[in-house]
């Protein structure tokens, strides 16, 4: 099996760092109960991103 190309892995990297900054910008705003939403959402969309690339 080739190894998968090294734009793939930059793309991954880069949306992961991108919804990292997001997480730690939007835990400074009070938002209500939505935040807790929009946080776990977030962490999700990491943790699916980690899972299906780098396991």
């Amino acid at each position: 099996m080739p190894a998968p190309p090294r734009n793939l892995f930059i793309a991954i990297w880069a949306a992961l760092l991108t919804l990292l900054f997001s997480w730690f910008g939007l835990s400074h705003f009070n938002i209500g109960p939505a935040g807790t939403a929009v946080i776990l959402t977030l962490a999700v969309c990491q943790m699916l991103l980690v899972i299906a690339f780098f396991m």
